[in-house]
């Protein structure tokens, strides 16, 4: 592990005194305001893995750790965020840049030393929230980055789902499943291609279920 991600990893692994401080506030206006619900928490593993979920909105990130804080889960953040004002408090907060307009081998890297160190790595498969927004300019589908990671760091994959930060001024219930995590060792007689593609091809469709999922739910409401 190179020293600048390890010094990040025992940081981040008790969680910055920032991360503490946000979720000191954040959490409880999640769960009162918010009405946050979520199922499939036990399905997260001890060591490190993979979280990938739909997106939403630009806080679905924090929306998808804080069932289960204390612990601190990292998440890739795009590299425009990182300005010389906004970069140390997305970084206080567990995020690392990563450059969208190509493949960025610094973000996977970092990505891969943290999970083989046994975090929890956020990772969007679409890159980008769905519904348009200011400064959108990226169309949301899934990409390989996830399986990437995972493969390398030879970690699971945790599919999640999420429903309602997208309707913040609409105070709508968030709801978030996590599904059971997808052991990368079934892809090892792939080659290093196919395995990507096959895993991808396997997160997605276990996203598309819980994202289904939530809405029978919110349907019987």
């Amino acid at each position: 592990m190179s020293s600048q991600v390890a010094s990040e990893f025992q940081t981040m692994s008790r969680g910055s005194w920032l991360y503490r401080l946000l979720a000191f506030f954040a959490i409880p206006v999640f769960r009162i305001v918010f009405r946050l619900h979520w199922g499939g928490a036990q399905h997260l593993p001890a060591g490190g893995f993979v979280l990938c979920a739909n997106q939403v909105s630009n806080i679905d990130a924090l929306a998808l750790a804080s069932p289960v804080y204390p612990r601190a889960l990292r998440s890739m953040g795009k590299a425009e965020m990182f300005t010389p004002v906004f970069g140390p408090v997305m970084r206080a907060i567990g995020s690392f840049p990563v450059h969208r307009d190509r493949v960025d081998r610094a973000a996977i890297e970092t990505a891969v030393e943290l999970a083989r160190a046994g975090e929890g790595i956020v990772i969007f498969p679409e890159g980008t929230r769905r519904a348009k927004g200011h400064g959108k300019k990226r169309q949301a589908e899934p990409h390989l980055g996830p399986a990437f990671v995972a493969l390398l760091a030879g970690v699971p994959v945790v599919p999640s789902a999420i429903r309602g930060t997208e309707a913040i001024t609409r105070f709508r219930p968030w709801r978030i499943l996590y599904g059971e995590p997808i052991q990368v060792d079934a892809f090892a007689g792939m080659n290093r291609r196919e395995a990507r593609r096959a895993l991808t091809d396997r997160i997605w469709r276990d996203v598309q279920q819980l994202e289904a999922e939530l809405d029978r739910e919110e349907a019987r409401r």
